[in-house]
């Protein structure tokens, strides 16, 4: 969330967590993560 929210604020758009996709973004990219984990093990 940092990362992606350090993008914005570089790009000059300071309110990005307060966007509404934004909680959908991060649960996708959690879900995406833990895929990548799963299939490691």
């Amino acid at each position: 969330m940092y990362y992606k929210n350090g993008l914005a604020y570089a790009a000059g758009e300071y309110r990005e967590w307060a966007r509404e996709e934004f909680p959908a973004e991060i649960m996708a990219e959690i879900a995406r993560l833990n895929a990548q984990l799963n299939d490691e093990e």
